[in-house]
């Protein structure tokens, strides 16, 4: 009796080991694609909010080139509904014409935001470098509404901390 249940047990025994092996193949699998499901998700939204900012930028580029101009009127058709309201046309172009010493150079993109907000939509704020004897910035707010990428705000400042959104 006692040699039928030594293999019983060593079966027993093998059998258990190659369990876990397989039980720990399994588990290293799982985290494996998760890990692998996690990156991917990673990438997508990375290249999603390259999209997002790049297709803002070109709005944000254009007003930077009407202001350049002095065009206020197709700056302003740019707008969104709430930055019609808040301005009009004449008051920007004063704006424009209030900063055009400082503005005239070609500027270079210092920062760039996309900022998720669930109530009024995602909003990428561009700041613009001025270069000049004392360097002057301009902050844009390009928000999107139904479908396109529409100007918000305005802002310029000497010192870029203050037109930094966090």
């Amino acid at each position: 009796m006692s040699e039928t249940a030594e293999p019983r047990t060593v079966k027993g025994v093998k059998k258990r080991s190659w369990l876990r092996a397989h039980i720990w193949d399994l588990l290293i699998g799982i985290v494996l694609v998760v890990v692998i499901l996690g990156l991917a998700d990673l990438l997508v939204s990375k290249l999603s909010v390259k999209h997002e900012v790049s297709s803002a930028r070109v709005v944000s580029d254009k007003v930077i080139l009407d202001m350049q101009k002095q065009d206020a009127t197709d700056a302003y058709k740019l707008g969104g509904k709430k930055f019609q309201q808040s301005l009009s046309a004449a008051q920007l172009a004063k704006q424009f014409d209030t900063i055009k010493s400082v503005t005239s150079s070609r500027p270079s993109v210092d920062n760039q935001t996309l900022y998720k907000d669930h109530v009024n939509g995602d909003i990428v704020f561009v700041i613009y470098k001025f270069p000049a004897q004392v360097p002057f910035y301009i902050r844009l707010g390009i928000i999107k509404e139904s479908g396109q990428w529409k100007l918000t705000s305005v802002k310029g400042s000497v010192t870029e901390s203050e037109l930094i959104v966090g």
